[in-house]
């Protein structure tokens, strides 16, 4: 009989261990990752900042199979506003905490991150990795001196033929997760402009935007008016909101209390696009047709992280979808 457990791993993932093998004998519900992050302060005074400045200490987590298919290529800020975003317990996120670091001092976090995003078929897979790259300092004089990840992963377990029964004996139901950041320069404009491509050939289930200004703080460079438009065959606008209505719906819906990160929005395609709990097929159109857009006064920057699951699209269509998530888990 399936069921479902956690699993802490004896490896750390860290400076002189950058690479973790995940298990691949059963089907990763999600990823838990506790990270403790010291930072000394060399800078000559005090600084004050948040638990989301110390997570700049993670340049980049991924999490890769078979040598080539990326699962997750984010970082530390990236997953710790992405959590911001996800359901009930979105707003309790760790990012907005203040920490004081005196001059000469070191100042630690210690805080779980978990990569929810879909179900990985571990048990499916030659390889499983978990890889880190750290950053040596997040500002001026204000150094890493020590990062520590210990992984638990939330776990599902399937006897051979409930696991066919669940994916197909093929694996033709399945749907595994692809989460990775996108870039774009905005500038100045006086209507819905279209400034970033939406991803083609997947399933694109939603995605979260921060936007900074020129440099590269949040929050200082939000837009008017925030939208979702397709370009082809006609200009349709899917989405058109006022920005500062948008993010008050989503400290409403994620249960954040006013505490969503500053210059951040999140879009969930499957309910808030297509209302059918799955998004939009993105092997439906071509590279330039979905356009993120935005009507602003700022000129800046926009880090987009798309939230992604890759299925089989022919079966998909014929079947009206695939098996996003096997069983609850975390």
């Amino acid at each position: 009989m399936a069921y479902h457990k956690y699993r802490t791993l004896n490896d750390t993932l860290s400076r002189v261990n950058s690479t973790v093998r995940l298990p691949r004998d059963t089907v990763i519900d999600a990823l838990l990752l506790r990270c403790q992050i010291e930072v000394t302060n060399g800078s000559g005074t005090s600084w004050t900042g948040t638990h989301l400045d110390m997570m700049k200490a993670l340049e980049e987590i991924r999490v890769i199979s078979d040598g080539t298919n990326v699962h997750y290529a984010l970082n530390g800020p990236d997953i710790a506003m992405l959590n911001a975003y996800t359901g009930a317990y979105g707003g309790s996120h760790p990012g907005s905490s203040a920490i004081t670091i005196a001059n000469g001092d070191a100042g630690t976090v210690d805080l779980v991150l978990p990569l929810n995003e879909g179900d990985i078929l571990a048990v499916t897979k030659d390889s499983l990795e978990l890889k880190g790259v750290f950053a040596a300092e997040i500002a001026a004089d204000l150094d890493v001196t020590d990062v520590s990840i210990v992984p638990t992963i939330s776990e599902n377990v399937y006897t051979p033929e409930e696991f066919a029964g669940m994916y197909g004996a093929e694996l033709e139901r399945a749907a595994e997760p692809k989460v990775y950041a996108l870039g774009a320069q905005i500038g100045a404009n006086t209507e819905l402009t279209g400034v970033l491509d939406l991803p083609t050939s997947t399933l694109l289930r939603r995605g979260l935007c921060q936007f900074r200004n020129g440099a590269g703080v949040l929050g200082a460079a939000d837009p008017l008016r925030f939208g979702l438009i397709v370009t082809a065959p006609d200009r349709r606008e899917l989405v058109n909101v006022n920005y500062d209505t948008f993010r008050g719906i989503q400290n409403f819906k994620y249960n954040a209390g006013s505490a969503l990160p500053a210059g951040t929005v999140s879009i969930d395609y499957a309910s808030e696009v297509t209302g059918d709990g799955f998004g939009l097929r993105g092997w439906r159109w071509t590279k330039g047709d979905y356009e993120l857009a935005v009507r602003t006064n700022n000129a800046g920057s926009l880090r987009y992280v798309s939230c992604e699951h890759v299925v089989t699209p022919a079966v998909f269509e014929a079947l009206g979808g695939a098996v996003l998530e096997g069983r609850p888990g975390f």
